[in-house]
């Protein structure tokens, strides 16, 4: 597979800032370890009785002590592929930003080093491999799921044979991405870095049954603390719009729901505040026990956010019923919910005020 042999400065510089992110606690000594691969592999495998190489740009290795020194344990938490420049940007009238395109040509070469990756060590990569695409300042995260009968899929060396297979079989590749990050934006390097974050606190998750301590028991607590806030923060971001949009489409909105509104603009901008605080250099580690009391915050943050989504659900299809019978839905029929969207309204505040606590007792 034919791969640009540009700078990845980009993706580099900020899986290398990972690694100053994820310190030991002081005094440990640590038997794991999360590092930067800035060395390109190359994996060979036979797909359709043809011999195919695939050659990754570096990625995220976890590194086990073997002895006075070091041993590459896992090669592939997560490769990356990168570009120099894009090929095509689109313009976003919403946000009023040019958003780069991924042509078909860097998609297909993913996917292809993804599946050739997968096929070569299918044991170690049970649940997918996880790509961070890089060109130019962007990023974005895709993890590649293979069907159980995919690996029987690419040893068929007749296409017709290959067509014939995959009717009411499990072959085919799942993807699922993220947007592009920019990393010249401060909101772009906060978004990917806790996106790693993540991606290890997953990893930690499927091996920590299999090899006892997982990254997070062995990592710093700040990796847990950031995952964490990302997915309470992704969660915010999806039901605020949904209700946003829900005021602005639907005539005679209470205050009620206003406020609700309002409240979840202001609980987005704390769980921002408190990502650009945890990625900040003078940030205090904080240690298990809050870690736990952020995940308890946490879950109580997302039954909170999921109970709105279903509010504004219904909502919805109170519009839609109007709608069909010639009108809109009108204060009076707002009024049904009034009542449990100032509770919700009381509750995120609530919330608001422990996160304000966490920031304060934690890490400040």
């Amino acid at each position: 597979m034919k791969h640009a042999r540009g700078s990845h400065s980009s993706s580099r510089d900020l899986v290398s800032t990972i690694r100053v992110e994820l310190q030991h606690p002081a005094g440990s000594v640590p038997d794991m370890d999360i590092r930067v691969r800035v060395e390109r592999r190359a994996t060979s495998v036979e797909v359709a009785g043809d011999t195919v190489t695939a050659e990754d740009d570096g990625g995220i290795c976890r590194m086990e002590r073997a002895g006075p020194g070091w041993m590459m344990e896992n090669p592939s938490i997560a490769i990356v592929e990168a570009k120099r420049v894009f090929k095509e940007f689109c313009f976003s009238e919403k946000t009023g930003d040019y958003i780069p395109v991924i042509s078909n040509e860097n998609l297909a070469q993913y996917v292809g080093e993804a599946v050739i990756t997968w096929k070569g060590n299918p044991g170690r990569f049970q649940d997918g491999i996880f790509l961070i695409a890089a060109t130019s300042s962007f990023v974005r995260f895709i993890h590649f799921r293979f069907g159980q009968d995919y690996m029987d899929y690419l040893n068929i060396e007749d296409e017709d044979a290959q067509k014939e297979f995959v009717i009411g079989r499990d072959a085919f590749v799942f993807m699922r991405s993220t947007k592009f990050f920019n990393l010249q934006s401060s909101e772009g390097r906060r978004a990917a870095l806790c996106h790693i974050f993540a991606l290890l606190r997953w990893h930690d998750k499927k091996d920590g049954s299999q090899q006892g301590a997982g990254i997070g028991e062995s990592l710093h607590p700040m990796a847990e603390f950031a995952s964490a806030l990302v997915e309470l923060a992704a969660a915010g971001a999806k039901v605020g719009g949904s209700l946003y949009h829900l005021i602005h489409t639907i005539k005679d909105a209470p205050s009620e729901f206003l406020a609700l509104s309002d409240e979840i603009t202001d609980f987005r901008s704390i769980l921002s505040r408190l990502l650009d605080i945890t990625a900040s250099e003078d940030t205090i580690a904080i240690g298990g026990g809050q870690v736990e009391d952020l995940n308890k915050m946490r879950l109580r943050g997302e039954q909170i956010v999921a109970e709105i989504e279903v509010l504004v659900a219904k909502v919805r299809k109170e519009g839609r019923a109007g709608e069909k019978k010639g009108g809109t839905v009108r204060k009076v029929q707002w009024l049904r919910h009034i009542g449990q969207a100032d509770k919700l309204r009381e509750r995120l505040r609530a919330q608001k005020t422990t996160i304000c606590n966490v920031v304060a007792l934690g890490i400040m």
